[in-house]
């Protein structure tokens, strides 16, 4: 039993998160799959957020992280590292990336969120109205669901 999330950035990329051991699979094309959230890569690891029975969840390969007082998420940039640590009681996980810097062209440009997911989450995790926003257009009901931290 799983479900499908949106890659970052490309709507028509999705990965199917198995919840029996929170691990991503099978990555697919497709813009006839539902989905709820978004994911991407960060370094060598695959970060998920979702809602869930109208609660937010993280997942990193394996774990499952739900959105509340005991989560904190910080973020920073030193040189060209990007540093996301997710940390819950007991349980903390730091994931390091290159980051790219957004694209800017004459006719267009990106924001720095547009360009690294790791700043996007921790934006959204700490604004109650985008975690208000995202709940309500990419939430899931999945009867008995249970994250394991």
């Amino acid at each position: 039993m799983g479900f499908y999330l949106n890659k970052y950035n490309e709507a028509n990329k999705k990965i199917l998160l198995d919840l029996k051991d929170f691990k991503f699979k099978d990555e697919i094309c497709s813009d006839n799959v539902a989905s709820f959230g978004f994911y991407d890569l960060l370094g060598d690891e695959v970060l998920g957020l979702s809602s869930i029975n109208e609660s937010l969840f993280l997942f990193v390969e394996g774990a499952c992280y739900e959105l509340d007082t005991n989560l904190k998420v910080n973020y920073k940039r030193v040189d060209n590292v990007a540093h996301l640590s997710i940390t819950k009681n007991t349980h903390s996980y730091e994931l390091k990336y290159f980051f790219e810097e957004p694209l800017s062209t004459l006719s267009y440009s990106e924001e720095n969120e547009d360009s690294d997911f790791g700043l996007w989450i921790f934006n959204v995790l700490n604004s109650i109205e985008r975690i208000n926003i995202f709940k309500e257009y990419n939430n899931n009901y999945i009867e008995g669901f249970v994250c394991n931290a």
